[in-house]
């Protein structure tokens, strides 16, 4: 039987002369903090309920390569995204946690009652209405055909 290990070991080294690094992270549609420093990886981004990706904008150096991992289809709550920053030489990860807003439920004070369960719910009064207006008409067409064949 074989086993199979993983070992992760995390680096967090960066070069003394501050290449491989962007010079500057904004985020478009979120909050980052916090504030972007070239010496610090890990961050967190809060967005709306209506973002389902975060748009960045970075300064960099032409021999600076970045990949965004993570960054589709956000969903409530929290998301990992990984920007890779690299160069011939070097490789660097900022860590980005986002916290998506969740939906908010409107709460219905007077019976404490959610929107969505007075949406999905029939009226209680619903079945004997019909059935009493069933009723009804099963008199009516009754009547009808009675009063006919008596007036004859």
């Amino acid at each position: 039987m074989e086993f199979l290990f993983c070992i992760f070991i995390y680096l967090n080294v960066y070069p003394k002369n501050g290449d491989n690094m962007l010079e500057d992270l904004k985020v478009l549609n979120g909050e980052l903090s916090p504030r972007y420093d070239k010496y610090n990886n890990k961050y967190t981004i809060k967005i709306s309920k209506d973002v389902s990706k975060v748009d960045f904008n970075f300064i960099k150096e032409d021999n600076i390569d970045v990949s965004i991992y993570g960054n589709n289809n956000l969903k409530e709550g929290d998301n990992n995204i990984v920007l890779l920053v690299k160069d011939k030489d070097n490789i660097n990860y900022i860590y980005i946690t986002v916290i998506k807003e969740k939906s908010k439920e409107i709460i219905n004070v007077l019976d404490n009652t959610s929107s969505l369960e007075i949406a999905n719910s029939t009226p209680i009064y619903t079945g004997p209405l019909i059935a009493t207006s069933c009723f009804l008409i099963i008199i009516v067409v009754f009547l009808l055909l009675f009063y006919k064949k008596r007036s004859h």
